[in-house]
């Protein structure tokens, strides 16, 4: 009697088992939603949690381009491969991935360094689904024997066990920009400038120009000064001392966007002593009180910077620029 008690607990878990398997065949496991992406045409949809295997042919992916296995990373292309660069350059084909790969490994030998990966489906209103791996590297190119890192972030549809597209995920749109190429060039932020009078001329014979020129003369000359100097790279300059307060209207007209300029920083007119350092374009104040006057006048009109003379400078006549003009106390 127990050996039949036995088998017929054993069909009965078999029978659980069977049924079991069959309610999971018929109610799949719902997907985590993650997300929402918007199609480009308004439509949302629902981002889901992707199969860890697609991470794992990525991270394959990346490591022939770390050996510069051009053979391997071609078998994992797709045939209708396409990618697009940070700069908007488009590459379609895999033969054309592998010749601009090959130009890449032999000009600046480029390693990948994983950071991240994340595998991710994109449910399409039609109900198809893209699979998707969002990765983050650190790339290193060696420019001109120096080590060059830069963080990048990418974008990897896979389809088929294959590599189908692949995108810088900063990448630029597809229309509607103009591509400048400039291959013997380097991109630079823009320069600082932080020790400027734009009235006082560049050529011999400033001195004597700075006391004997007019206002209106002075102005024009720092409407050209202040082109100039945006036109060589200057972004951002700071003018320490402008005669008779003319750098104001001056910053405010590139502000307007009347005349072309950098961002200004003013300090307005200099605080120095009585015939001290720069006197001629300066305001004179020998006591406390007069240099704080001098300060308030300049701050009034707008300046973001007080420059106070404390010692004499090369630039005047029976200056001392070994000697104080101010005691400590009045600095303060």
């Amino acid at each position: 009697m127990m050996k039949y008690i036995v088998m017929a607990g054993i069909a009965i878990l078999v029978s659980q088992l069977s049924l079991a398997e069959h309610h999971e065949a018929a109610e799949p496991k719902a997907k985590i939603v993650i997300g929402h992406e918007i199609s480009d045409e308004g439509e949302r949809m629902d981002i889901t949690a992707g199969d860890l295997a697609a991470v794992e042919l990525l991270k394959s992916y990346v490591e022939a381009h770390n050996r510069h296995d051009t053979a391997a990373i071609g078998r994992l292309n797709a045939s209708d491969f396409k990618a697009w660069a940070a700069n908007g350059v488009v590459i379609e084909g895999s033969d054309a991935h592998i010749a601009f790969l090959k130009d890449w490994f032999a000009s600046s030998s480029p390693t990948w360094k994983y950071k991240y990966a994340i595998a991710n489906d994109v449910v399409r209103p039609d109900g198809s689904v893209n699979h998707w791996v969002t990765a983050a590297y650190t790339v290193t190119n060696t420019v001109e024997g120096k080590a060059v890192k830069a963080e990048e972030m990418l974008d990897a549809r896979i389809e088929n066990g294959k590599i189908k597209d692949i995108t810088d995920a900063n990448n630029l749109p597809k229309e509607g920009y103009e591509i400048l190429d400039y291959p013997n060039a380097t991109i630079m932020p823009g320069l600082i400038e932080v020790h400027t009078h734009m009235h006082v001329s560049p050529e011999p014979g400033n001195y004597e120009a700075a006391l004997s020129d007019s206002d209106t003369v002075l102005a024009i000359r720092a409407t050209d000064a202040v082109r100039k100097t945006l036109m060589s790279g200057v972004t951002t300059m700071r003018d320490i001392g402008s005669k008779n307060h003319i750098a104001f209207p001056i910053r405010d007209a590139v502000n307007a966007g009347i005349i072309p300029g950098p961002r200004i920083l003013l300090a307005g007119q200099v605080v120095t002593t009585t015939a001290g350092h720069c006197n001629y374009f300066g305001t004179e104040a020998d006591t406390l009180d007069e240099a704080v006057t001098a300060a308030r006048a300049n701050m009034k009109l707008g300046a973001e910077w007080i420059k106070i003379m404390s010692t004499g400078g090369g630039f005047t006549p029976r200056s001392n620029m070994r000697a104080a003009q101010y005691p400590a106390e009045t600095l303060k």
